[in-house]
């Protein structure tokens, strides 16, 4: 049986991550698990890989790599090396070192992918390259979430109709909002640009939510009220340019 693993040394893209619960994470959420086999201690990793399309090319479970066309790809299986290599550029997408070929950690892992928005995800053996960010030799150890990449999926000229839409993380640019629910959670900033429509309201939950309340009982203090009608006073002031 395999079970979700929160103690583990591994390496991902050059970076040591030791008992960190999320490695890399995408707008809250997490790109990579982590498990144990119960009987015998070994650890596996499991993630998507993705083109620049956003459509998925291959899957990595418990340690094993699956794809869908052998035409395009190929895998390289030994017990302490796995490599899911594209055909007709000859790189390896995906490399799973493991065993004696991973100490002194108990997993190596190399990946070249795309974050849900198509931005490149190169984690290769020595360095990473992800959104702009540059990493290389660093070690992130007992923490929630070692890496986290925060982007607005931009979504452009759609329209939206009796729905409830989370916002958060999200751009919306000239967009048609027709009845719906605008759900804000507090998660990640969202934008609008542009956007029309009629009989739309926002509503607010989650950590968001949480936060309306506790300054809602902040304001219930004297001790505490004129605290809150200083940050109610920022808030109308106009915001600086960007």
């Amino acid at each position: 049986m395999w079970l979700k693993e929160n103690e583990f040394r591994i390496k991902l893209g050059g970076q040591t991550f030791i008992n960190v619960r999320s490695l890399i994470t995408f707008n809250g959420e997490p790109l990579f698990t982590i498990s144990r086999r119960e009987d015998d201690g070994q650890v596996a990793i499991d993630c998507e890989v993705f083109n620049r399309d956003g459509l998925r090319v291959a899957s990595v479970k418990r340690n094993n790599i699956y794809f869908g066309s052998k035409d395009l790809f190929d895998v390289e299986r030994s017990p302490e090396l796995i490599v899911l290599r594209d055909k007709s550029s000859g790189d390896a997408l995906v490399t799973i070192k493991k065993r004696s070929n991973a100490l002194p950690l108990e997993l190596d892992v190399s990946m070249r992918s795309y974050l849900p928005d198509g931005t490149l995800m190169d984690l290769g053996p020595d360095s990473s390259s992800i959104a702009g960010l540059f990493l290389q030799g660093n070690i992130m150890e007992d923490c929630g979430v070692g890496i986290a990449i925060n982007r607005p999926v931009v979504i452009t000229g759609k329209s939206f109709t009796n729905q409830r839409v989370e916002v958060d993380g999200k751009a919306f640019h000239k967009c048609t909002f027709d009845s719906c629910k605008l759900v804000f959670r507090g998660t990640s900033t969202f934008d609008f640009t542009g956007n029309n429509g009629t009989g739309t309201r926002f509503e607010i939950d989650g950590p968001a939510l949480i936060t309306i309340q506790m300054l809602n009982f902040m304001y219930q203090d004297p001790n505490l009220r004129r605290m809150v009608e200083e940050w109610i006073t920022a808030i109308r002031q106009p915001l600086p340019p960007k």
